[in-house]
């Protein structure tokens, strides 16, 4: 029974909503979409030639070929047909099983869709046990929903309302964690074959921290700025978990418990990476991610100084910024290259990013706006007040001014953009550090 309240109306209620389970379906379904049609190279074709060999892959392609493909077809649809019946049938108990089957020709048609258009795709092939697979996965999905839908959905919105979670600061942390696993699984080229997976563990992962700057083909300047962005990442982890209740996270000498659950922590993210195929897990990483997230625990805590001393520290980070935009510093070659004339710009926010792959742009910019993020949360501690705007001006500022000088590089080119990025960044840094403060 909802709570009585004085005006007679229920209060609303908390996650997950019907909303939450329509974000999920949609989520699952551009996945569908995306793993589907990547790398998005289509090719023009006769349209009945089309036609004609989608007929036949959907009359005599039916038989599984191959089971993991048909095992990957299959988890697909599961949160498709989970998160839609989920939408429609939420604080509706009744005639849910009717309304599942009402929407799973839906699924059907979105997983035919899909196959259609993989016929413009050479590198992808067409075939009716994907639909068959896609369809029974979202089948399965809606029977999950039937059998534990409004136990689960019970049970999260009471871990949601009650203290378990730590409160606000609980919350708003388990909704970065998940934001952290997406962004660190971008592109989401997603391979679990345990064969290269054994691959991967013997000949890409870098156990040893620090070890992979002294290869012979190791970049130092992209590892730097690699490492920037997982810093920057990290660092509201620790924010947010220094407000948490308890006295293991609210005392000055947890110190050292805290820092092994958060290196802990970074280590168990990287471990994921072990299933995309375009990431490889690294210890270098592991140990700054959880030392960024030790540090910010630090700075919740009051651990570390405010007032001048973070100034000085956000001082320190605007100097990392350079370092990241502007290496490798080759002014003086750029200046002799175009006889003392600097190089041009974008100024069309977002063309750089219009011929990439989607999921690969916006692993780019979700990169680009955590490197800023750091700047608004220090400026938010040393000015002591709600002040995000400023914090915003101040992002955009100097952002700009790195994108000015990356006109004299030959290896960048300054974009409107990132100047954008830059005070976004900044600007959702000083929102969650003033409300992670008070």
């Amino acid at each position: 029974m909802r709570p009585h309240v004085a005006n007679g109306a229920a209060p609303p209620l908390g996650p997950p909503t019907a909303a939450t389970y329509g974000w999920l379906a949609a989520g699952a379904a551009a996945f569908i979409v995306y793993g589907s049609l990547v790398p998005f190279d289509f090719r023009s074709r006769q349209w009945d030639e089309v036609v004609d060999s989608f007929v036949y892959a959907m009359r005599r392609r039916v038989a599984i070929e191959s089971r993991a493909d048909g095992a990957a077809n299959f988890l697909l649809g599961v949160p498709l047909g989970f998160g839609l019946l989920g939408m429609v049938a939420i604080d509706r108990p009744a005639q849910r099983a009717l309304i599942g089957l009402a929407l799973l020709p839906f699924c059907t048609l979105l997983a035919m869709a899909v196959e259609f258009a993989q016929l413009y795709v050479p590198e992808r092939t067409c075939a009716g046990s994907d639909v068959l697979m896609q369809t029974a996965g979202a089948a399965a999905g809606m029977m999950g929903w039937v059998l534990l839908g409004r136990w689960l959905t019970d049970h999260a919105r009471g871990v949601w309302a009650g203290p378990r979670l730590g409160g606000a600061a609980g919350r708003v942390l388990v909704v970065y964690l998940a934001l952290l696993v997406f962004v660190l699984t971008l592109p989401l080229d997603l391979n679990p074959s345990p064969r290269d997976l054994y691959k991967k563990l013997r000949d890409r992962v870098w156990f040893v921290p620090f070890r992979e700057f002294g290869a012979a083909d190791a970049d130092g300047w992209k590892r730097s700025r690699d490492l920037l962005e997982v810093t920057a990442l990290y660092l509201p982890v620790g924010l947010l978990a220094g407000r948490l209740p308890g006295r293991f996270w609210r005392s000055a000498g947890s110190a050292a418990g805290v820092l092994a659950v958060a290196v802990g922590l970074a280590a168990s993210l990287e471990g994921v990476q072990l299933f995309v195929e375009s990431r490889s897990p690294s210890g270098t990483d592991a140990v700054v991610g959880g030392g960024a997230a030790f540090l910010g625990w630090a700075l919740a805590r009051g651990v570390l100084p405010t007032g001048r001393a973070v100034a000085a520290l956000a001082g320190g980070w605007a100097a990392v910024l350079v370092a990241a935009n502007w290496q490798p510093f080759d002014f003086l070659h750029h200046a002799h290259a175009a006889g003392g004339r600097p190089g041009g710009a974008e100024w069309l926010p977002f063309l750089a990013l219009e011929a990439r792959q989607p999921l690969f742009a916006l692993q780019d910019l979700m990169s680009k706006t955590a490197l800023f993020a750091p700047l608004g949360v220090l400026l938010a501690w040393a000015a002591g007040r709600d002040r995000p705007w400023l914090a915003a001006a101040v992002g955009a500022g100097a952002s700009g001014v790195l994108e000015a000088g990356q006109v004299f590089l030959p290896s960048h080119t300054p974009s409107v953009t990132d100047v954008a990025v830059g005070a976004i960044g900044a600007w959702a840094g000083a929102v969650v550090a003033w409300r992670v403060r008070k």
